[in-house]
């Protein structure tokens, strides 16, 4: 049994051995597995790819929509939006568009962006409206409420020719004065307050009939209606209210009446007013 023994221990393996048995299994066992992680690689890598291809097939923008401006052509506003026929529509990003469009393209006032799935981009345009005018160093700028210059003219009545009804106004604290770019203050709260008051007049009806606004001191706000009702106002502090008073003491009056309306606070606005 001892010499059975001694026979079964000169069979067995050495440490060296050993290890290196065990040294080929491992390998063994990391090449099946980098043998796995390739083959899902390969099949991950396969399926991505189609369905990128099925992606860009089906969901890549087909057609660009561009509506609303009078200003720009279809080919100008895509030229600068930022994507082309061929993006996928998932990657186009809407405020990107709007923020490309407003910024390059100086008669646009606003931009909205809509897709329609699966291939179409919808691209609709607000132009600036000229709204006002005004004049600078002697020569008259067509304005809009944004205060953005459209366009400069040496005479007053070639503007009017041009533009037709346009309502003058009177601003003050002018710094600078550029085509295509907002009018420039020295003082960037007198360009927020101008703009709200003139904001103001073009949601209000009254600028159908406004012929003057005269806000060079926005403490003191002064309308001429129709050419024949002067509106103080004062301070530019709820004038969105103060012109609605102002319309509703008009209403009580002929299309005759002249004079004066006086609205520098709303519980104690009055009037002297001429009515034949």
């Amino acid at each position: 049994m001892d010499q059975n023994r001694e026979v079964n221990e000169k069979n067995l393996p050495t440490p060296e051995e050993q290890a290196k048995i065990f040294s080929a299994k491992n390998k063994r066992a990391r090449i099946r597995l980098v043998n796995r992680i390739a083959y899902f690689l390969v099949v991950a890598l396969v399926l991505v790819g189609i369905f990128y291809a099925a992606v860009k097939i089906f969901f890549s923008v087909d057609v660009i929509i561009v509506n609303g401006s009078t200003v720009y052509s279809h080919s100008e506003v895509t030229e600068v939006c930022g994507y082309e026929k061929g993006d996928i529509i998932f990657a186009v990003n809407e405020s990107e568009i709007e923020k490309n469009i407003v910024g390059k393209l100086p008669f646009v006032y606003s931009v909205e962006v809509k897709k329609e799935y699966p291939s179409t981009l919808i691209i609709n345009v607000q132009d600036e409206k000229e709204s006002f005018y005004f004049e600078y160093d002697n020569k008259y700028f067509v304005l809009t409420s944004g205060l953005k210059v459209l366009a400069v003219f040496d005479d007053e009545a070639k503007l009017l020719s041009t533009y037709g009804k346009l309502t003058f106004v009177k601003i003050d604290d002018i710094k600078q004065v550029i085509t295509t770019k907002e009018v420039v203050f020295f003082d960037a709260e007198s360009y927020r307050r101008s703009a709200k008051v003139l904001h103001a007049i073009l949601q209000s009806s009254i600028y159908e009939n406004l012929t003057s606004a005269d806000i060079s001191d926005l403490y003191d706000v002064r309308f001429m209606y129709d050419d024949r009702i002067e509106l103080v106002f004062g301070s530019h502090i709820d004038i969105e209210k103060k012109i609605s008073h102002a319309l509703s003491i008009i209403s009580k009056y002929s299309e005759n009446a002249k004079g004066k309306i006086y609205i520098y606070d709303l519980d104690e606005a009055y009037a002297m007013i001429e009515d034949k």
